[in-house]
């Protein structure tokens, strides 16, 4: 008898709790949750929808590429390095809105040649990249800039330090996903002075691929012989200075180069070994490696 009534019980608290995480679902799904509206199958308009869009004078940036994201927010950077209290709380409550912000997927970067105008002035067309002083123009600065991920973190990078006068390499690595070279070449393809690098390299960290990509980047890019002097960036990178801050800083150089280092920790077993990468069989990401002295 006493088994029956603990069945009974533990069947009732079951259902009564059942019924409190649905109704709990339920109020989540009508008031809380926040849709992603960026689905992947969403592609560019095409040409025809461009141009009855153009002829009915209705072309725009949310028309167009609206979904992307914006360059800026309302927040003001020099009072954060300031440490100002009510503009850290006016930031803090931004990101807090925009937490369930999803990723552009990489499909999204499909834009064709005939889009290319469009989508410079809807997405390059900030006051610093057009107004420069005659020194930032007259000194020109190029990039090399490594990939692997992410189309939108690289052309929020790229709108950031891209001047008219300046030129990019863009290295996408050879192992990145066909949806990630597709769409950089198709922003790549919008502009003079963007290149993708000629050859492609499988990058390891802390092996010699990794300078291999920059060394093809700066293979290519000496084609373009009026740059002064050379950056070399990853796409998950931001800047800390201003193209105009650069070009002063540059300018003092004199064509030199400033690098420090320190004789007591100069690594003796970087140069006295040559390291052999070897892959790993299954194409897995992992890879192994041995030693053989020089």
């Amino acid at each position: 008898m006493q088994f029956t009534v603990n069945r009974r019980l533990l069947k009732n608290n079951c259902i009564f709790f059942l019924l409190i995480f649905f109704v709990l679902e339920f109020v989540y799904i009508t008031f809380f949750k926040e849709y992603d509206t960026h689905s992947p199958d969403i592609k560019f308009p095409s040409l025809d929808i461009l141009s009855k869009e153009k002829d009915n004078k209705i072309l725009s940036n949310k028309s167009i590429f609206g979904y992307l994201q914006p360059f800026s927010y309302p927040v003001s950077c020099e009072n954060l390095f300031e440490s100002d209290s009510d503009e850290l709380k006016h930031a803090l409550a931004l990101l807090s809105d925009l937490r369930n912000s999803s990723l552009i997927s990489d499909q999204y970067y499909n834009i064709t040649k005939e889009q290319c105008n469009i989508y410079r002035s809807q997405r390059f067309n900030e006051k610093f990249h057009h107004e420069d002083t005659t020194k930032n123009r007259q000194f020109s600065l190029a990039f090399s800039i490594l990939m692997y991920e992410n189309v939108e973190q690289f052309e929020r990078l790229l709108r950031i330090i891209y001047r008219p006068q300046n030129f990019y390499c863009i290295h996408v690595d050879r192992d990145a996903s066909p949806a990630i070279l597709q769409g950089v070449k198709s922003i790549v393809q919008c502009f003079d002075n963007v290149i993708l690098a000629s050859k492609q390299e499988k990058v390891l960290y802390a092996t010699f691929s990794r300078l291999q990509a920059d060394l093809n980047c700066m293979h290519d890019l000496i084609q373009y012989p009026s740059w002064k002097y050379l950056l070399n960036v990853a796409n998950t990178e931001l800047p800390l200075k201003s193209n105009s801050e650069l070009v002063k800083i540059l300018s003092i150089y004199h064509g030199y180069n400033d690098i420090e280092g320190r004789w007591k920790s100069k690594n003796p077993h970087r140069t006295e070994y040559v390291w052999q990468v070897i892959d790993t069989v299954g194409g897995s990401d992992q890879h192994g490696s041995h030693l053989r002295k020089t």
